[in-house]
């Protein structure tokens, strides 16, 4: 059970990221993917949710293609600068209309999630009226709040606080005991160190292990 690219190839106009890419994600482990800008973590991110079309080659989850068999990774919670919210709704109904789809949290697990991002005082505001680190952390809840078996966060570490910073190092952990897969890119290693997980570094159409971190 795993998360697999195959021979993935994609590029966009004179511009290609991949060419005969292969990766096998394992499940139950945490990756963190390290590289510059424009290397295409993001762009990498999305294709194993979904979100982009490979080119050529194919995304196997559990054995089952993205693009076949289903459109979209099943059971994930995603954090990839998605969802953009309803502008102009509070942050808890915006959540509330996702969590109406599946039904496993309501409004009070929600509040709860708030509380634990630091959101008490900003969660019934308005959504266009968030800064972009209150923006963050409503798509961080939108991605744990569910009880997700994937977890795909890209730059989860962005615009945050401190001591929010802190506390989703421990929702990793957690999580990490749980045994979900989580895969997360980053610029920061203080961070990243912080938790059990395998570094990789993405560089010219190849990820290679930095390290496995062992905290």
């Amino acid at each position: 059970m795993s998360i697999e690219l195959v021979k993935v190839t994609k590029g966009f106009k004179n511009k290609p990221l991949f060419h005969d890419f292969s990766y096998t994600f394992e499940k139950g482990k945490t990756y963190v993917i390290l590289g510059d800008n424009g290397v295409g973590k993001s762009v990498l991110l999305r294709m194993i949710c979904g979100f982009s079309l490979c080119d050529s080659g194919k995304i196997l989850i559990d054995g089952k293609q993205l693009g076949k068999e289903y459109d979209f990774i099943q059971n994930a919670g995603v954090c990839i600068n998605n969802p953009d919210f309803v502008p102009y709704l509070s942050g808890i109904k915006n959540l509330e209309i996702i969590a109406s789809i599946k039904k496993i949290c309501g409004k009070e697990d929600l509040y709860k999630w708030a509380d634990i991002f630091e959101m008490k005082g900003e969660i019934d505001r308005t959504y266009r009226k968030y800064s972009m680190g209150t923006k963050q952390k409503l798509r961080l809840i939108q991605a744990f709040m569910e009880d997700p078996e994937y977890i795909i966060l890209d730059e989860p570490f962005n615009g945050l606080d401190h001591s929010v910073k802190k506390k989703l190092i421990e929702i990793i952990r957690n999580e990490q005991k749980n045994g979900k897969t989580m895969i997360l890119t980053s610029h920061y290693l203080e961070e990243v160190s912080q938790f059990d997980c395998e570094i990789l570094e993405l560089t010219k159409n190849h990820l290679e292990k930095v390290k496995f971190n062992e905290n």
